[in-house]
C-alpha cells in the first residue's frame, strides 16, 4: 500500500505494508558485541544498488564499530559468469547512499559456491569493504547489488559484528 517517511526520517508504513515480515535484524548476544543477521536471496539481486528485500526494517545504528561480517552459504551461489557481490548501506532517508558496498565490496562468486561454506570478513580481508574496522557516521538501511554477471541462484545468512563505542570517562 502507502508509505511515507516523517520528518524524524523514519518510514511509516500503512495498510498492508505495515505487517511486512522482515527476515532478520539485531540478534540477542552477551557481551559487549552486537550482531545483525539477515538473509541474502542471490537471484533476486539487480545490477543497480537496492534496499535488500525483507530487509526494510533493519537498521545499523551510528557509532557501530564494525569488526566483521560473517557470510553462511545456505544454498550454493551460481552464475552465468563470474558474479561478485557488493552488500552497503543506504542512510536513513532511503535516498543518500551511504556506501554501497562497505560491508562486502566485489566478493567473488568462488567465496559463495559451496553450501555450508562460512566466510568471515576483517579489515583486510578480500572482500571487506571500507566500513570494516571503522565506526559509522550514519544510521542505514541494508542495500545490495552484484557486478560483472547476474547470480542465478544462492541464499546467504549474513551476520555483522561489532560493537557501539562509548565516550571516554572523564572525571
Amino acid at each position: 500500500m502507502a508509505q511515507w517517511i516523517n520528518s524524524d526520517g523514519l518510514a511509516i508504513r500503512l495498510g498492508n505494508t505495515e505487517a511486512e515480515v522482515t527476515r532478520g535484524g539485531e540478534v540477542n548476544s552477551f557481551g559487549p558485541d552486537r550482531i545483525w543477521e539477515f538473509v541474502v536471496d542471490l537471484a533476486n539481486l539487480g545490477s543497480a544498488t537496492a534496499v535488500l528485500e525483507d530487509t526494510q526494517d533493519i537498521l545499523l545504528p551510528a557509532g557501530l564499530f564494525i569488526s566483521e561480517v560473517e557470510i553462511v552459504n545456505e544454498t550454493a551461489a551460481t552464475s552465468g559468469g563470474s558474479a561478485t557481490l557488493n552488500l552497503g548501506l543506504i542512510r536513513q532517508d532511503l535516498s543518500t547512499t551511504y556506501d554501497a558496498d562497505g560491508l562486502v565490496a566485489a566478493a567473488a562468486l568462488s567465496t559463495f559456491d559451496s553450501a555450508g561454506e562460512t566466510s568471515v570478513l576483517r579489515v583486510g580481508s578480500s572482500g571487506a569493504g571500507a566500513f570494516l574496522g571503522t565506526a559509522l557516521a550514519y544510521t542505514g538501511y541494508l542495500v545490495a547489488d552484484y557486478d560483472t554477471a547476474a547470480f542465478t541462484a544462492g541464499r546467504l545468512r549474513v551476520r555483522v559484528k561489532g560493537y557501539v563505542k562509548r565516550p571516554s570517562a572523564t572525571n
